[in-house]
């Protein structure tokens, strides 16, 4: 209640001026998967200095920076013509332009979907990187989302689930309360945040598990720090309900920093520590959250030996391979995480050499042309990584790793194409194959291979539909999905979703 009565503070007595551009714009859910493509893919082929496409959610006014065709967005940041069919694609779709003109604005209904899911056996999870697992062979789910604004002053929005199964629960499945100031924004939210370049997968955080209460400030408009570029940062914590693990309801404290020396180039460094939970103590003070972050007594068994985690990742952009390809740009990306150190200010490891420990790694290229994306992507994930602390639930949220999917001790390969063939028909195919307790003789094999399209009838529906097929040569037993006792068998299942979508 603290940090909320803070935020309220803040939003009384801060600057509520309008202006044309506002400050306060509504952030796009990660789970907005084609708009953060078609941002990536307009990064790819023409990088911009001000925008960042390696933290989720993003505002609306971030992405004016690719997408906003007017004057003034000429003047400040440049329009690039290579991209303004992306920009005319985003603009069509979404009306984000005509969302924010006037002082005020209530829009009670701005998408609607439903999905279906169909699977041959229950217990399937229904995407192969999002936490969610239907507890039938089928499941269908009906959701609205809104927002309404007053000027700059405050903006709310909200996403409501209707799932149609047998129980029929109603749910607020995403929510936001925010106030936008001339770099930051700052918001109460119930949503996912996701940190690093990946695409099937980030180390520290993803979208792998249900969206959790978040207090989150983070840069939207960066700081230009000269000649080291513009700056970015981002500071979070979130609380997960969870009441399966031996410490229900644990909580995550998250920093994240990154630096663009230039529009080609982009280096982030993020830190987490995953505490708290019923039975472990109780942190109230600013002290004890610079503990926590600090690391100082990590290790060590007291109040402040949490589950820690730092990582380092960097984008490279080169839109200059069309001129010795047929492609319009391509990405280079690399993601780096540790599960542990050894640091000199740790009261542990005095008169040590600081040292990163639990080496994992994601790293990927983008190929793009206008209407075509082409990735292939690698993780490898230390033995301990996820599983360090909080025996036998580990780094969790409801059963479902925070970071990675795969797990710990495991490495992956994926590629996917998704190709517009015309500006209504989609299609896209992709594969998966992974490998768990890589570093033992008894190791799981397990391929995911997916097909699936998307057609816009027009501007407004949509229609997604995916077929994926799940190959395992053993199954894991284990009640946890950060341990492993596999059993010598194979198991062969798929599944069906779709999802009809309908922008108001």
């Amino acid at each position: 209640m603290r940090i909320f009565y803070c935020f309220l503070f803040i939003l009384i007595f801060s600057n509520a001026a309008f202006s044309v551009t506002k400050k306060t714009t509504d952030d796009i859910p990660a789970s907005n998967e084609y708009l953060y493509r078609l941002s990536e893919r307009a990064m790819t082929i023409s990088p911009s200095a001000f925008y960042s496409d390696t933290f989720k959610p993003v505002s609306y006014r971030e992405t004016a920076v690719l997408f906003h065709q007017d004057e003034n967005y000429a003047d400040l940041f440049g329009v690039n013509e290579k991209i303004k069919f992306l920009a005319d694609r985003v603009n069509n779709l979404y009306g984000f332009e005509d969302d924010y003109k006037g002082y005020s604005n209530i829009i009670p209904l701005k998408f609607a979907k439903m999905s279906g899911f169909y699977s041959d056996d229950k217990n399937t999870p229904y995407y192969s990187s999002f936490g969610k697992k239907s507890e039938e062979e089928y499941y269908f789910d009906a959701s609205a989302y809104g927002f309404g604004y007053i000027g700059d002053v405050i903006l709310g929005a909200y996403e409501i689930k209707f799932e149609l199964n047998e129980n029929e629960d109603v749910d607020l499945s995403r929510f936001r309360l925010k106030k936008g100031f001339k770099h930051i924004g700052v918001e109460v939210m119930k949503d996912n945040i996701v940190t690093g370049p990946g695409y099937f997968g980030q180390l520290l955080l993803s979208d792998n598990i249900e969206p959790e209460i978040s207090v989150l400030a983070k840069t939207e408009i960066p700081y230009n720090w000269g000649i080291l570029g513009n700056f970015r940062w981002y500071l979070w914590n979130t609380w997960f309900d969870d009441d399966d693990r031996v410490s229900s309801d644990p909580k995550l404290l998250g920093m994240r920093l990154s630096l663009k020396p230039s529009k080609y180039f982009e280096i982030g460094a993020t830190r987490v520590s995953y505490y708290g939970g019923s039975g472990n103590h109780d942190y109230s003070s600013l002290s004890d959250y610079w503990k926590l972050f600090t690391a100082k007594y990590e290790n060590t068994g007291g109040k402040w030996d949490t589950d820690q985690h730092v990582g380092l990742d960097t984008s490279i952009y080169v839109p200059a391979i069309n001129k010795v390809s047929p492609f319009d740009g391509m990405k280079l990306y690399a993601e780096a995480a540790w599960n542990d150190i050894t640091a000199p200010w740790q009261e542990e490891d005095k008169g040590k050499s600081f040292k990163l420990r639990g080496d994992s790694y994601v790293f990927g290229i983008l190929l793009v042309r206008k209407n075509m994306d082409i990735r292939l992507e690698g993780a490898n994930i230390y033995r301990e990584t996820y599983a360090h602390h909080n025996y036998p639930d580990g780094y969790t949220d409801d059963d479902y790793i925070i970071g990675h999917y795969i797990g710990r001790d495991a490495e992956m390969m994926g590629f996917e194409v998704y190709y517009e063939f015309t500006e209504r028909l989609h299609g896209y195919i992709g594969n998966e194959h992974i490998e768990r307790n890589v570093d033992t003789e008894d190791k799981q094999k397990e391929n995911i291979a997916y097909v699936g399209g998307k057609y816009f009838f027009n501007n407004k529906l949509s229609l997604e539909t995916r077929f994926t097929y799940i190959d395992k040569n053993k199954v894991n037993t284990y009640d946890s999905s950060v341990n492993y006792q596999f059993e010598d068998k194979s198991e062969q299942n798929y599944y069906f979703n779709f999802e009809i979508s309908y922008t108001f």
